[in-house]
């Protein structure tokens, strides 16, 4: 069964992998300190031994990324996404460092233990103050505009740490916490039912968008969806589950970031209009690169494909209706990511700055996060 050591090793696969994405030259001094203390940060929250120890890990690990942002983003508009990451995780931090210290003092300690029994008493409005920070951090819909401005603006490694990392602490912390009370009320069907509903209006505006970027951000949101699901449903299943899919997509967005960042690095643009016929041009690249975008909505014989089943299942448990909604999400999915690939690799690419031969390394990149996504059914057990 995945476990925290599991999610640790993740952790410490992706800083390993941050190091070498980009080219020795752009590596800077302060830009390495952020990295490791982000990785820091993160190996604290994934061996937390107290609610009160994971909120404290959990909320400085976006820092460092904050400061990624701000110091080596794109575009003058790196200010305003750092103002949404602000926003938004003060938004949920406070309510959520409030309610700790709340259980602390009814309980008499910090203990992850003693914190859940008096969770037990908690009223509906209580709970959905205490899972806010969490869903924010998923992010869940509705609260999810802060992610793409994060990602367009940040460096690579900014994003890769966002996919790769960030984006799993919101669902390891409601996890953390339970919610047994939420069960019980409609919260629990509230929750379920726009994350269904949201995943499949994400899927469906992807299609129409032409930012390679952009895509693969919207794409976190849809597969979070499903993670929101899973964290709050009630069925045997559902843990295994959901860190399978957390630790599945650790490994694949980050290399999609990066294949992304290797064509940005050719031709200056993300737009899949100006990027086409990479077929003929780096051949060796779009062979990883399909690997990935397999992986990306769940292909035939991945773990991806087993953790979205499951959790598909968790949801029907609910309602049968969701089968539909569900089944448009897996759709739209395998839509977008398709019409993502044929239209990079297909057609005509009339931009000079494509070099026809790639580097070894960028083939180690993507190699380094696809073959453990690939490898990682062999050795899982629920």
């Amino acid at each position: 069964m995945l476990t925290k050591d599991m999610l640790t090793v993740l952790t410490m696969w992706i800083a390993l992998f941050n190091f070498i994405v980009s080219p020795f030259s752009k590596v800077h001094k302060s830009n390495i300190i952020f990295l490791t203390f982000t990785m820091i940060f993160l190996r604290g929250a994934f061996q937390r031994c107290s609610l009160l120890r994971f909120y404290f890990f959990f909320e400085l690990s976006i820092l460092p990324v904050l400061f990624l942002i701000l110091g080596w983003g794109y575009q003058p508009e790196r200010f305003l996404a750092a103002i949404f990451i602000v926003f938004y995780t003060l938004l949920g931090s406070l309510p959520l460092f409030l309610i700790i210290i709340f259980i602390s003092e009814e309980g008499g300690s910090v203990s992850t233990f003693s914190m859940l029994r008096s969770l037990s008493d908690f009223k509906r409005v209580e709970t959905l103050t205490l899972i806010s920070a969490f869903l924010i951090k998923l992010p869940f819909y509705l609260v999810h505009m802060w992610l793409p401005k994060a990602h367009v603006e940040a460096p690579v490694t900014g994003s890769i740490i966002l996919a790769g990392l960030i984006l799993k602490l919101g669902g390891l912390g409601i996890i953390l916490v339970r919610c047994l009370p939420l069960r019980q009320g409609g919260f629990f069907h509230i929750i379920i039912s726009v994350s269904v509903f949201g995943g499949i209006m994400i899927a469906f505006i992807i299609c129409r968008m032409t930012d390679i970027k952009v895509i693969i951000a919207y794409s976190s949101v849809a597969h979070m969806s499903l993670v929101a699901v899973g964290t709050v449903a009630h069925s045997r299943i559902r843990i295994p589950a959901v860190l399978l899919l957390i630790v599945c997509h650790g490994f694949t967005s980050p290399g999609i970031f990066a294949g992304a960042n290797i064509i940005y690095e050719r031709s200056h643009s993300r737009s899949t209009l100006l990027n086409k016929g990479l077929l003929n041009t780096i051949p060796a690249f779009t062979t990883a690169w399909f690997f990935l975008i397999v992986l990306n909505f769940g292909g035939p014989f991945t773990a991806n494909l087993l953790s979205e089943i499951l959790l598909i299942r968790v949801a029907v448990f609910t309602s049968e209706f969701f089968m539909i909604i569900l089944g448009g999400i897996a759709f739209f999915s395998l839509a977008y990511n398709l019409v993502l690939y044929a239209s990079l690799n297909q057609g005509v690419n009339s931009n000079s700055l494509f070099i026809h031969k790639t580097a070894t390394r960028e083939i180690l990149i993507l190699v380094s996060l696809s073959l453990p996504a690939l490898l990682l059914l062999i050795g899982w057990q629920p």
